[in-house]
């Protein structure tokens, strides 16, 4: 008898289970991505507020041929949490060239669970605790300095929409036979980092660079690091403090492939050897200047 009704207990809680992810199907058509997981809740509502601010005028996930759209084709691994946030908030900061309004407004709305149960279209009690978890973990991921954020509002649920497009398999295959010619770029980028009397060293001597570095530094490194080096996303470049390395081979290495799951993209693609020394030789000239709102210290003394 025991036996029976625990049988019957186990089938009513799956049964639960299933209805409560069954509705995510009419998450996604034809022409949108695969998100990534079945219960990904927070992004269905991201999803919601994607489509209800018309953001498919100027972003798509498929290639256009219109030069002003922005394809989200494999956006889940390009940027951090606080990247996103911060370039909701402030587009222009994050990104100088960026046409894209300002989304501020979105921090004072407030995820409902009213709106929530309207787009899983039924009572699922169960989806809006997942939701709830998810957006705690992303809030974790948004430090004081880029937002004081009290409640969990839409641009959380946007960052979640955003963090669930996988690559596509034909950006994968793309990907995949590029990888060839980047393996020869690689070999030229080993050398150049190793050997000290290469373009890179002798370029960091040249009384210019630090004014050359200085322009790329404004146009390219603010968004992270401020307009001083004081540090904003990123940490503070004028300490003595290197979460992974001072010395110049250190930089090199840190800019040319990247600290992908702290944010630092790799410029190995968008830099010469030579404006990465332009770059280097500025970042060394503002050792110890101590700017104004200096990030506290990270990683370790050099």
């Amino acid at each position: 008898m025991k036996l029976k009704i625990f049988i019957v207990f186990c089938t009513i809680v799956f049964q639960l289970l299933l209805s409560s992810y069954s509705n995510y199907g009419q998450f996604l058509n034809d022409d949108e991505p695969l998100l990534d997981s079945t219960e990904n809740y927070l992004a269905m509502y991201g999803k919601y507020v994607f489509e209800r601010e018309k953001c498919s005028r100027c972003h798509s996930f498929t290639p256009s041929k219109k030069k002003e759209i922005i394809q989200l084709d494999g956006m889940q691994t390009k940027f951090t949490n606080s990247w996103h946030y911060l370039h909701f908030i402030e587009p222009q900061y994050v990104n100088p060239t960026s046409k894209m309004p300002s989304f501020a407004f979105l921090e004072d709305k407030i995820i409902q669970e009213s709106t929530f149960l309207e787009i899983v279209k039924k009572n699922n009690g169960i989806g809006w605790m997942i939701l709830n978890k998810q957006a705690d973990e992303i809030l974790e991921t948004i430090p004081e300095h880029v937002s004081e954020i009290n409640e969990k509002n839409e641009l959380i649920a946007l960052i979640a929409f955003l963090n669930a497009i996988p690559k596509s398999e034909a950006l994968r295959i793309k990907d995949s036979l590029y990888q060839v010619e980047l393996r020869e770029i690689e070999k030229q980028w080993i050398d150049l980092m190793q050997d000290t009397s290469s373009i890179v060293y002798t370029t960091l001597n040249d009384k210019k660079s630090i004014n050359l570095g200085k322009k790329i530094y404004s146009s390219y490194c603010t968004p992270c690091h401020g307009q001083e080096g004081e540090g904003v996303i990123g940490p503070n470049l004028t300490d003595q403090y290197w979460l992974h390395g001072g010395k110049t081979v250190d930089l090199l290495k840190t800019m040319i492939y990247g600290i992908p799951e702290k944010g630092m993209r790799s410029w190995k693609y968008e830099f010469t050897p030579i404006q990465l020394a332009h770059i280097i030789a500025y970042i060394k000239s503002i050792q110890g200047s101590n700017p104004n709102n200096a990030k506290n210290k990270q990683g370790l003394k050099e």
